[in-house]
């Protein structure tokens, strides 16, 4: 492939899957992360299908089936407190819910050295190799640059150069939704997900409690400080009947995870020697329950890529199959995810329509 070693930027779930498939193929590589110390960021994650796989190749699936919740009990109720739907438990289902820290954890121990504090000032590509200039002054040369430094990705703005630099980003895309989340220390005994017109309550029983996430429609410009948070859950979700929410809201942490729902739709993925991996490239809702697994599936599908190209140094060419190929299933994913998240905030009548198919048994959530 030329000179160098493989950059990873980013060190989330695509980056640290990327680093351990890499290692696993005799492939050196840096991996940097800009952050200075690892904060707790999002929330729960479903690991299935691609996901599982990926997961037993970097041997972490054990640590997931322990730590994680096998989410094959489930109800789904309305805001007025009527069961719309109830999921029988499934033998054959071996998907799994797991917070996202104890995931991120557990991908973080098989990388041996992660640079923190660490981001790339500059790029630039001289035939089979890329110089990179660093934020401590350093620079190094690398065969290939994976950004998988997720939504917010500076390195999507490379591949998509023909903008002005710190011109709007228009491959990322508002749901018009935005998602508040905590961690209780009470146990549900199953899935529980509250539909309304307007806002959504999701209870995942995780093995150290609760993970909750509170959707709401809200227009782009919706902010609420730390402060507010608290109040607004109350305000938002206080109507909802359930006693587990009431619960939930009379008892609510200080610290309220917040964010605006978005998308990731860029035209192009990679740029010669320079491609984008996770969430800077196909970033979905999490009522999906895709987003972990396709990123670790990215990380797989890719160490495979750079080694192949070993062979016959075409890696150029192999990318571009490689991104085709991800492309479809990606595409897949987000219309899911976008069908999920619609659909569960559905107004009247559309809601009675909903209603009304899922009483058939070939329903699919």
């Amino acid at each position: 492939m030329g000179k160098g070693r493989i950059l990873i930027i980013g060190a989330g779930i695509s980056g640290l899957s990327l680093a351990i498939n890499l290692k696993k193929l005799n492939i050196p590589f840096r991996i940097i992360e800009k952050q200075t110390r690892w904060n707790k960021k999002g929330l729960a994650m479903a690991i299935q299908g691609e996901g599982l796989k990926a997961a037993s190749s970097m041997e972490i699936l054990e640590d997931i089936k322990l730590k994680g919740n096998n989410r094959n009990l489930k109800r789904i109720e309305n805001s007025k407190g009527k069961v719309l739907k109830r999921m029988n438990p499934d033998p054959l289902d071996q998907s799994f819910i797991i917070p996202r820290d104890i995931l991120h954890e557990a991908l973080r121990l098989k990388v041996s050295t992660i640079e923190m504090d660490l981001s790339v000032s500059e790029f630039k590509e001289i035939q089979d190799s890329i110089d990179v200039s660093f934020s401590d002054g350093s620079t190094d040369c690398f065969s290939m640059v994976v950004g998988a430094d997720g939504i917010n990705s500076k390195t999507r703005n490379l591949i998509r150069n023909s903008q002005a630099p710190g011109s709007p980003d228009s491959s990322v895309l508002y749901s018009g939704s935005v998602i508040w989340g905590l961690t209780v220390k009470k146990k549900c005994n199953e899935i529980i997900e509250v539909w309304g017109s307007s806002g959504i309550c999701a209870l995942y029983p995780v093995s150290e409690g609760t993970v909750i996430s509170f959707f709401k429609k809200a227009p782009e410009s919706f902010r609420n400080s730390r402060s507010e948070r608290a109040d607004n859950l109350k305000k938002y979700f206080s109507p909802y009947p359930q006693p587990v929410i009431h619960e939930v809201l009379n008892n609510l942490p200080e610290d309220i995870f917040f964010d605006h729902v978005r998308y990731t739709r860029p035209h192009k993925w990679n740029k010669g020697r320079i491609t984008l991996i996770g969430d800077a490239c196909h970033s979905l809702s999490p009522l999906s329950g895709l987003g972990a697994n396709l990123a670790m599936a990215d990380a797989a599908g890719l160490a495979q890529v750079i080694k192949d190209s070993e062979t016959d140094g075409n890696i150029l060419r192999r990318l571009e199959l490689f991104n085709q190929k991800r492309k479809i299933t990606a595409d897949k994913a987000y219309s899911i995810s976008k069908l999920r998240t619609r659909r569960s905030m559905l107004k009247f009548p559309g809601n009675l329509i909903r209603n009304r198919d899922m009483k058939r048994s070939e329903w699919i959530y």
